[in-house]
């Protein structure tokens, strides 16, 4: 999440900041609590198998995004649009 934030804070003027930051505020939580919490840690390894069933799905998406921001971002005749990212 450091990353989206340091990405967002260089691109982005100070009121679209604030409005994506009230927007990931909750995954924010989720990751702290996540990486921080040792109960659940040891939970989730616990049932790592339902994890990576439903995490195939999530990853194909995430590729895919990943795909058109690379596009996006490399593209000399910035064709590409938000609306190619945020479908």
């Amino acid at each position: 999440m450091k990353c989206f934030h340091d990405w967002a804070r260089e691109c982005w003027n100070e009121e679209d900041y604030s409005k994506i930051n009230k927007t990931v505020t909750g995954a924010s939580e989720t990751y702290r609590f996540m990486c921080n919490d040792t109960d659940f840690k040891r939970d989730f390894f616990k049932h790592k198998g339902c994890y990576k069933k439903v995490a195939a799905p999530y990853d194909v998406c995430v590729q895919k995004f990943m795909t058109d921001v690379e596009k996006t971002m490399s593209a000399q005749d910035h064709s590409f649009s938000n609306t190619t990212v945020c479908w």
